[in-house]
This record gives structure tokens, C-alpha cells and sequence, in this order.
């Protein structure tokens, strides 16, 4: 009979985990030399290629400001390294990012598993893996796997309280692309939230930490005004959004495509309503708020979008607060929560396009699985 149990809790979850990972593999090879696309068409691959062509650097003016565009070069530090070894091809550059889809897949179900239990790390993997944005990005020249991993790995590190290991993921993350950012604001706002709803004192030692990889970004953007006279691409700077309104309803927009978008309507909709149920019979009061609340996002105004947002995102705390799960489990719901908001709030306000979605959704899967599954 403990046989059997083993089996079931941790063994047939891990057989299941490798069986649908390979066949995500398998069904990716086919794909590997097809034609460029979209942006890796036209700045990703011919910016990592350049990149490739001298010693490849992190350092700004390593590769013409037409590649670059002033963003971190981590991304084309890679590819460059790689091209390096394994030359230019179609298939060459789409195996690495295949791996790289691989890495994050097996992060997804190595956290599952470490943080929660062998059965949650299973199904959020294979969550992702359905995801039609998985299926499209998934060998790529994109910077936005990568972002997803790093972003993972960071506060997986972090909570796990292995402070060297967080502060070389962090650094990664920055130095990848700048909407990193939302990860040190994230997890120090997140310390000081857990603080007051988890009795878990922060110190100074982790708000140390996380200070390390924004230094590094400091620096590197300090090194690139010496070189182009310019911290941040002037043609960026202009697609930034200087209205309020504007960025509330391209919050909307964003949301509207992790939630409701690609066939998650129905997912969405269930965990919503799982989460009210679990509330109701613990707090009945909070559940009417976010019945009122909620349901607002479907009302397309400035005012009622930002109620609804509101809403949406004490919903996750609420939920978590009132929860099951030990302190480091809820470390990471709340930091992950923290995270997903803070991104989709600095997208918002930047120029956006859906396949930045990746990382808000890679995340939002290790939140509402581990919540369903408690619940």
C-alpha cells in the first residue's frame, strides 16, 4: 500500500511530466528550420548574429544601436556565444531556443514539486506546454522565454533563500530586458506585505540582495550614456505612454489577453469562481466585495478597469492569506503575485505587444495551480 501510494503521489507525476515534455520536444523539431518571423526576423536573429561576428560582450556598443536599441545585451550575449560554437543556421539558433523553453517547462515543474507537491509541478507544466503562446515561442529567437525563466528562477531562489544563486538570476533577468525591473520592486514591496499579513519579519540582508542586480542595470545604463550620450533609446522613450487613461486601458487590453484570450476564458472564469467559494466559507464579506468588484473589468471605463484591477489583485492576497500553505509556499504566491501586477503595470506604460505576455502568464501558472489544488 506505500508502494502504491509513492507511485501515485510522486512517481506517476514525474513519469507523466517527462512523457508530455518530450512529446512538446518532438513536435517542436519538426520546426526548427523554418524561416524567421515576425521580430526575430528583422532584430533579433540579425542582432544576435552581429553580435556574434566580434567577441561577444555585455557591454553597450558591442553591437550597432540599430541591433541593440539600447536594451540589455544578456540575450545576444548568449546567442552569441552559441553561434560562436555551433554556427548561424535556422535550426542552430531555434535548437537553443528550444532548449531554453525546455529549461523554463522543467523550472516550472522543479518548483511545483520542491515548493508544493510532485502533482502541482506536473500539471502546471503541462498547463504551460498547452498554452498557444508556448507552442509559437517555443524556438524562437525572442528575449521573452528567457525573461520567463530568469524571472522564475529568481524568486524561486530567493525564497529558497539562496541569495548568491538569486543575485546571478536577477542580474541575468535586468540585463536581459529592462521590464526586469518589476522584479526587485516586487520583492520588496512583497517583504514588507508579507511582514504585515504573515508575521514574517523581513531583514536587511535580503533587501541587500535585492539591490545587487539593480546596481548592475545602474551601471550598465551609466556605461551607456558615456558611449551614446543616451541612458535609454530615444526612439523607446517616445513610445512610452504620458497618459493615465492610455495606460489604464492598455492594462485592460494586457489582462484581457492573459486571462480571456487563446481559449483561458473558461480556466479563468473557474478559477475565479473556485477562489470566491473558497473566500465564502471563510470570509463571507470579502467574497460580496469581489463579487461587485470583479465583474467590473467587463466594463470598458477608466474609473471601473482600475476598481476591477483593484480588486482582482487583493482577490489573489486575500486568497493566499487565508490559505493552507506554509510561510515559504506563501512566499512565493505573494512575490509571484507582486511580480505578475508590477510587470503588467510597467508593459502598460511602455510600448506592448502580446507576445510580452509570456512571463505574466509562465508565473500567473505557478499561482493558480498551487491555489486550485489547496483549495
Amino acid at each position: 500500500m506505500q508502494n502504491q501510494s509513492h507511485f501515485s503521489n510522486h512517481s506517476l507525476p514525474r513519469i507523466l511530466f517527462w512523457l508530455g515534455i518530450a512529446s512538446y520536444i518532438v513536435y517542436k523539431l519538426f520546426h526548427l528550420s523554418v524561416s524567421y518571423y515576425w521580430d526575430e526576423s528583422w532584430v533579433y536573429a540579425p542582432a544576435v548574429k552581429a553580435m556574434a561576428e566580434g567577441l561577444p560582450s555585455l557591454l553597450p556598443g558591442s553591437i550597432d544601436v540599430s541591433f541593440s536599441r539600447g536594451h540589455p545585451l544578456f540575450l545576444h550575449f548568449m546567442y552569441g556565444w552559441w553561434i560562436k560554437i555551433f554556427g548561424t543556421s535556422h535550426a542552430t539558433l531555434h535548437t537553443f531556443s528550444l532548449i531554453i523553453t525546455t529549461a523554463l517547462v522543467y523550472s516550472i515543474y522543479h518548483i511545483g514539486n520542491q515548493v508544493f507537491k510532485p502533482w502541482v509541478g506536473t500539471m502546471a507544466a503541462f498547463l504551460l506546454i498547452a498554452q498557444s503562446i508556448t507552442i509559437a515561442q517555443g524556438a524562437m529567437v525572442l528575449p521573452e522565454v528567457p525573461v520567463a525563466l530568469l524571472s522564475l528562477l529568481s524568486i524561486y531562489f530567493f525564497i529558497q533563500e539562496k541569495y548568491w544563486a538569486f543575485a546571478l538570476s536577477a542580474t541575468c533577468l535586468l540585463l536581459t530586458k529592462e521590464s526586469g525591473i518589476a522584479l526587485p520592486v516586487s520583492l520588496l514591496v512583497g517583504m514588507a506585505t508579507i511582514r504585515v499579513l504573515d508575521a514574517d519579519p523581513s531583514n536587511w540582508k535580503r533587501i541587500a540582495w535585492v539591490t545587487i542586480p539593480c546596481l548592475v542595470l545602474t551601471s550598465f545604463f551609466l556605461y551607456q550614456k558615456a558611449v551614446y550620450g543616451w541612458y535609454f533609446y530615444p526612439g523607446h522613450i517616445e513610445l512610452q505612454e504620458k497618459s493615465l487613461e492610455v495606460s489604464i486601458k492598455k492594462m485592460d487590453m494586457i489582462l484581457d489577453y492573459i486571462l480571456f484570450k487563446q481559449d483561458r476564458k473558461l480556466f479563468s472564469i473557474a478559477f475565479i469562481l473556485m477562489g470566491l467559494v473558497y473566500l465564502w466559507k471563510n470570509i463571507k464579506w470579502w467574497c460580496i466585495v469581489f463579487l461587485i468588484t470583479i465583474p467590473l473589468i467587463f466594463i470598458k471605463h477608466e474609473v471601473t478597469l482600475s476598481i476591477s484591477y483593484i480588486g482582482l489583485f487583493f482577490f489573489f492576497l486575500i486568497w493566499i492569506k487565508k490559505s493552507t500553505f506554509r510561510l515559504k509556499q506563501k512566499r512565493w504566491l505573494y512575490y509571484s503575485v507582486y511580480f505578475t501586477f508590477a510587470y503588467i503595470a510597467f508593459s502598460a506604460f511602455n510600448f506592448y505587444t502580446s507576445r510580452y505576455s509570456m512571463t505574466p502568464i509562465s508565473i500567473l501558472v505557478m499561482v493558480s495551480v498551487p491555489l486550485l489544488w489547496n483549495s
